[in-house]
């Protein structure tokens, strides 16, 4: 009878955080059974956290302001989760984020943003030539990016360099992007095109993870086809240190295997297009 009463108690005087403890229950569950690690889970929590300090604040009879400014918080967080697009070299990713676009999609091109942080007068331009040298410099002050590329991915030791050198001048950048486009624009379809995605703090701000895959020799021929051409070896090498597509697909939401036409992926980009 005392545990009745302390109960009804509770309940009555805390309502909303007695009904957040079975919402987040419930959320922590199906992420473990399902590997949900993204589908807003940081977002889900925040929302409820939001919830509790709302009523919290009217509990206390503080500024309604206030209540207002954590129900702010509540729609930025929903509003700062995208879908992500991501998948090996030479998968397609980057032509089904293209595609997209045909969908009035808004695409946020993470090797874009690389490839402008090699350039001179960005915020990574000197670290990274710190790190390898001035060797790598062009004669019109650009970094050789084949150059680059051929050094990371035959060195574990410089990969790991670069990569912490750019990561968090991408992260910050993709960030900025997002809330551009989906807060200040408030765009509804904006899409992450992202190659290294697996295992990185911006997984917090994606659901779904769109998985794209595709046979080897179908990679290998499409990087052979690009303008800006990969050695074979260097792109064994870039593979080596990818995670694989088994892994990919049981991590991601939706997988879509590009082993067909152009016309087929066309399909898909629609069907995927209706989903997001």
């Amino acid at each position: 009878m005392a545990f009745e009463g302390t109960f009804s108690s509770l309940i009555s005087t805390n309502p909303l955080e007695v009904l957040c403890l079975p919402f987040l229950t419930a959320v922590v569950i199906l992420n473990t059974k399902y590997k949900r690690r993204r589908r807003g889970l940081l977002l889900y929590l925040l929302t409820a956290l939001c919830f509790v300090v709302i009523e919290a604040l009217l509990v206390l009879r503080q500024s309604y302001t206030l209540a207002a400014c954590g129900l702010a918080l509540i729609i930025l967080a929903r509003r700062m989760c995208v879908p992500a697009i991501t998948g090996g070299v030479g998968s397609g990713k980057s032509t089904l984020a293209k595609l997209l676009v045909e969908h009035g999609f808004v695409i946020i091109d993470c090797d874009a943003i690389n490839r402008e942080l090699l350039l001179p007068g960005s915020l990574a331009y000197a670290s990274v030539i710190r790190k390898f040298g001035a060797s790598i410099v062009l004669d019109n002050g650009e970094i050789d990016r084949n150059q680059l590329r051929e050094i990371v991915f035959n060195d574990e030791s410089k990969r790991l360099q670069l990569n912490k050198c750019l990561h968090t001048y991408v992260g910050l950048r993709v960030i900025s992007d997002i809330f551009k486009y989906r807060v200040l624009q408030w765009r509804r379809h904006v899409v992450l095109d992202i190659p290294l995605l697996y295992n990185t703090p911006l997984v917090l701000l994606t659901s779904p993870v769109v998985v794209v895959t595709a046979p080897i020799e179908d990679r290998l021929r499409r990087v052979d086809s690009r303008e800006t051409k990969i050695p074979r070896a260097t792109f064994l090498n870039i593979m080596k240190v990818q995670v694989p597509d088994k892994v990919l697909v049981t991590w991601g939401d939706i997988a879509i295997a590009n082993n067909g036409s152009m016309e087929s992926l066309a399909e898909m980009a629609e069907d995927l297009a209706s989903k997001l």
